[in-house]
């Protein structure tokens, strides 16, 4: 009889790989989520901007197209993709 030989020593390598690529992939998703967290906060940063510049721009009695893009940026800055810029839909 020969030596003995634990042979779960191979699917426990094979999950220990396996739950390394998770990780892996777990690192990536949460990296990409803190980008699109960002990038959300800088666009509402932008839309309460463009709210102040709206006001300012309406209490000094601005011509009707200035009062018009600013009324409806959301509309001209839609991608290709028909998306609003900030929140889906």
């Amino acid at each position: 009889m020969g030596p003995f030989r634990f042979r779960g020593a191979a699917a426990l390598e094979i999950r220990r790989r396996e739950e390394q690529a998770a990780e892996g992939g777990l690192v990536l998703a949460e990296a990409r989520l803190s980008e699109a967290d960002r990038a959300w906060k800088a666009s509402i940063d932008d839309i309460g901007k463009a709210v102040q510049e709206l006001e300012r721009i309406s209490c000094q009695g601005a011509q009707i197209d200035v009062l018009l893009w600013h009324r409806n940026w959301p509309w001209t800055t839609r991608g290709a993709s028909g998306t609003w810029p900030v929140g889906g839909g």
